[in-house]
């Protein structure tokens, strides 16, 4: 997996990919960066859980999904270095993070947490933006930094269904549908 996520950071690097929608913008909050994020909350000294995000961003609905900590759990969501190997938690001080394209069909929100030393940055993400970014094996990524301290782990919180927004292709075969009928309904009168 390794080789692969290797291999794919060169094509990226090569390609000129290596960030994110350039429409997006770079969040700051205390020593902690995302992108794409809308908004963000510093909680020092804390640890992050799905009561402490309904804290920061009522209401309390938020759902945990996904912790990553351990350098080999690529799942749902997970973190990586700037080259894309696994995250020395303890080590790295910015890379990227992946959400599954089927985590962002389930949920209308999403927070990012990157959590350092006795405190964590609770980022909202920027949704639009992120499905911006280039699909990435089945995943949308972002950037995360931290100023002062090595990352100790990441997690995610979801809620809220999805804005579906109907696709170009989707609305014209509906339009024609509809003025199929139309025209069909004014033959018979």
């Amino acid at each position: 997996m390794k080789t692969k996520f290797t291999l794919a950071a060169l094509a990226l690097a090569a390609l000129g990919l290596g960030s994110t929608s350039a429409s997006a913008a770079l969040l700051t909050c205390g020593q902690f960066s995302l992108n794409p994020a809308s908004d963000c909350e510093l909680v020092s000294p804390g640890n992050d859980d799905a009561d402490e995000i309904g804290g920061l961003y009522p209401p309390p609905t938020w759902t945990f999904l996904d912790k990553d900590e351990a350098p080999t759990a690529r799942d749902d969501f997970f973190l990586t270095d700037l080259e894309l190997n696994e995250t020395n938690y303890g080590g790295d001080n910015e890379g990227y993070f992946f959400i599954a394209d089927s985590i962002l069909e389930m949920y209308g929100e999403l927070v990012v947490v990157i959590k350092a030393s006795n405190e964590f940055a609770a980022f909202v993400v920027d949704i639009p933006a992120l499905m911006e970014s280039m699909d990435f094996e089945g995943f949308k990524y972002g950037e995360w930094f931290t100023a002062d301290n090595a990352i100790s782990h990441g997690s995610l919180y979801g809620r809220g269904e999805p804005t579906m927004v109907p696709e170009p292709g989707t609305l014209a075969l509906l339009g024609a549908g509809l003025l199929g009928f139309g025209v069909s309904r004014r033959k018979k009168v």
